[in-house]
């Protein structure tokens, strides 16, 4: 449910700066606040339209998720499929999951935080 508004649109949502990290990659330069690291994971999607990206989105909100859920003692299966249809349903989570390019710069940082977090 989490890709939900990509499956609906037929294609993942897109950011308008999407081409600008792709052409790190093919243009061979860098430019200020265009992650070469984030074109390359964009570029390994491209040949699936985005769609192989927009999973591993999906599973690492859910990965957090969980690591959230664990940190608080809270980590069931069944109330991780609870929060996250919560979630779904009453927040914006579905729409930021599909989208591809969403601030790389500040999300590559969550996971490393929160499991650096779950683990102390």
């Amino acid at each position: 449910m989490l890709i939900a508004p990509a499956l609906w649109n037929g294609y993942p949502l897109l950011q308008y700066d999407t081409g600008g990290y792709l052409a790190r990659w093919y243009e061979g330069y860098l430019v200020p606040s265009r992650s070469t690291v984030f074109g390359l994971y964009l570029h390994f999607g491209e040949n699936s339209h985005f769609w192989i990206n927009l999973g591993v989105q999906a599973l690492a909100t859910l990965w957090i998720l969980q690591l959230t859920l664990r940190v608080f003692g809270m980590a069931r299966p069944l109330r991780l499929i609870a929060v996250s249809l919560v979630l779904i349903l009453t927040t914006a989570l579905p729409w930021l999951a599909r989208q591809t390019s969403r601030c790389p710069d500040s999300s590559h940082g969550r996971p490393a935080a929160t499991a650096s977090r779950s683990a102390g």
